[in-house]
Order: structure tokens, then sequence, then C-alpha cells
């Protein structure tokens, strides 16, 4: 996992690494990024067991992009949590709710609240 920002601060009383300014993490094909990072460690900093990100939050796994205010993953569950206006888009298909969870080893969502979908259909009238 790589992570760049502007600044750190590391708490290791709390098992806490906080990054903030334009903050990206990178794994494989997975990014995150957004204005604040917290990285939530076990016990050794390089344990990384949850990342919430704060403020103008944009993931990208493959071709899926998902925005929000706020995204929580934990990586024993290997799920993202998105709260604050979430959406999320692939291709040209779009999902948005209160609350989107995102099942990352399963290739699965659970839209909770205000759902709006839309689906673009294939020319040939077969669903995509």
């Amino acid at each position: 996992m790589d992570i760049r920002a502007s600044q750190m601060q590391v708490d290791f009383n709390q098992h806490r690494i906080q990054f903030s300014g334009e903050v990206k993490v990178t794994q494989a094909d997975f990014s995150l990024s957004a204005q604040e990072v917290t990285a939530v460690f076990g016990d050794r900093a390089d344990d990384i067991r949850e990342i919430r990100a704060k403020h103008d939050v944009e993931i990208r796994k493959g071709d899926k992009i998902a925005w929000g205010e706020e995204a929580v993953y934990k990586r024993q569950e290997a799920t993202i949590l998105l709260r604050g206006s979430p959406s999320l888009k692939q291709g040209s298909n779009y999902i948005k709710g209160d609350e989107i969870r995102v099942f990352l080893s399963e290739d699965r969502m659970d839209i909770a609240g205000g759902v709006q979908a839309e689906f673009r259909l294939k020319q040939n009238g077969n669903p995509p």
C-alpha cells in the first residue's frame, strides 16, 4: 500500500496515522483520494486494519468510480462504506443513495436510503 500526502502525524499510543492535504492511497488496481485520511493499525504500523477518509473522497477499483464525503475501508472485511451523498459509476451506469457499502472480494454492493439508479441498456435491447 502506497500513501502520499502533504502532511502526516503518527500517534503510536492510539494506533493511528493521519494524513492530510490531497491524500492518495494506492494498492494494485485500488486507489483512494481525499483531503484527510486516517489509517488505524494493529500492533505494528505496517498492519493497517482500517482507513477512514474525509472530504472529497474518490475511490477507484478497476472500471468502478465512487464518490462521497466520507469512506471507511475495513481491510479484514474487505468492505468500503461510503456516506455523504455517495455515488458510484461503472461505465455509463450510475447509482446513488444515502449509504453505499461495497464488498470488494464479492464484487457486490448494498445501497440504502434514497436510492437512485440509472442503467444504460445495450443497443440490441439486452440488459448490460
